[in-house]
């Protein structure tokens, strides 16, 4: 269990009464962990939410064996939401801390059963977290026009095979399709 006060200066958990926060401390652990040590990786399921307290966590993923970050983690950044939802969901990347640090953490199966018991709780967190989603999806939604517009992205890959297998396998993670088709015409 995390003290009360250390929730409270959480900015996802802002929004909660102290009676709440103190509640939701019960659910919750940190964790100091090391530099290099895996949080998770592709095929694992998705059973703790994590926010990070110090230390910095690289997410990425490997394509055609090559790192590609895809973020990196500060302070009050948070990972694995989905945990919160199903803790069943598999993981699409890694994550690994870059610098030693800590990380706060709430099991996805312990928090299933607490917001049966304590909806409005959950309903605070979950809509903290869309928040922080829209955000994440408007910074990815740019990044996307500038690789695009900037045409960054066909000037790293010179194979157009090796380039169109890159997309299709990034679009499909996304969307979670089965099945695709990437066409190319000028």
């Amino acid at each position: 269990m995390v003290d009360t006060q250390y929730i409270a200066s959480i900015p996802y958990f802002h929004a909660l009464n102290p009676e709440q926060q103190s509640a939701l401390a019960g659910i919750t652990a940190i964790r100091a962990v090391p530099r290099g040590t895996a949080l998770f990786r592709p095929g694992e399921p998705r059973k703790t939410f994590l926010i990070v307290l110090s230390g910095q966590v690289h997410v990425y993923s490997l394509f055609n064996g090559e790192v590609q970050t895809l973020a990196l983690l500060e302070r009050d950044d948070f990972a694995v939401e989905s945990a919160l939802v199903n803790p069943t969901y598999k993981h699409d990347h890694y994550g690994e801390m870059a610098a030693d640090g800590e990380v706060l953490e709430i099991d996805g199966k312990t928090f299933t059963e607490f917001r049966t018991s304590h909806p409005a709780i959950a309903s605070t967190v979950y809509g903290q977290i869309v928040l922080n989603l829209t955000e994440r999806l408007h910074h990815a939604n740019n990044k996307l026009v500038t690789i695009y517009t900037t045409g960054k992205i066909a000037s790293t890959y010179d194979n157009l095979d090796n380039l169109s297998e890159l997309l299709l396998t990034t679009i499909l993670s996304i969307i979670k399709a089965k099945r695709g088709i990437f066409v190319l015409y000028k």
